[in-house]
């Protein structure tokens, strides 16, 4: 088969097509250091190898899908999600960063959708199964996250319909029954050599 693409392109967001507004902001901090974000903004996109916190932004009601991608990024603020802030959003895309587990605070993003976590060594993934409790989240992305086999606390879920494995070199496809809403499912850049038949017990697959 031909080589995998490079990895530096490794991530699920989806393209912004809509001619929606989009920005990369970093901006002018106020007296107590938060950045205000102008006004229209839907999509926020932040790309920083020196950053290590998440600044804190101010006017994040409208902003649907935020991108915090090749930073130093360990986690979000606890505060994000608290008093309505980042309340529409349903896009969280945390690619390449530092994180090795699930951001406490995505139980508080009541609108989120779609979770990509490409390219993080996802070392706690006890902390997935937080993801039980977001209501709206059927598409997680896990591309490249150094998995070796389905992780338990995905077991069961049954709100997630699409997910991304792929990029996990030595992953082995155990348990698979378990997750049996899934629709989509996708393995590429995996070294399997067979599929356990547990997979025809996916029957939306």
């Amino acid at each position: 088969p031909p080589p995998p693409p490079d990895e530096s392109g490794m991530g699920c967001s989806s393209s912004v097509q809509d001619g929606s507004p989009h920005a990369v902001l970093f901006g002018q901090r106020d007296g107590k250091g938060r950045i205000t974000v102008p006004n229209g903004r839907s999509k926020l996109e932040i790309i920083d190898q020196q950053m290590e916190a998440l600044p804190e932004y101010v006017g994040t009601e409208n902003i649907k899908k935020l991108t915090v991608s090749e930073t130093q990024l360990k986690d979000l603020p606890s505060g994000m999600g608290d008093s309505g802030s980042w309340g529409d959003l349903s896009e969280l895309i945390l690619e390449r960063n530092n994180i090795t587990k699930i951001p406490s605070v995505v139980v508080r993003l009541p609108q989120l959708a779609h979770l990509s976590l490409a390219g993080n060594a996802l070392v706690n993934t006890g902390s997935l199964k937080s993801l039980q409790k977001c209501s709206n989240l059927t598409k997680l992305c896990l591309s490249g996250t150094r998995l070796q086999e389905i992780p338990n606390a995905l077991w069961g879920n049954q709100i997630i319909t699409n997910l991304d494995l792929s990029r996990n070199s030595n992953i082995v496809l155990r348990n698979i029954q378990y997750m049996r809403e899934l629709r989509v499912l996708d393995l590429s850049w995996c070294n399997l050599f067979t599929l356990s038949q547990d997979i025809l017990l996916v029957e939306e697959l």
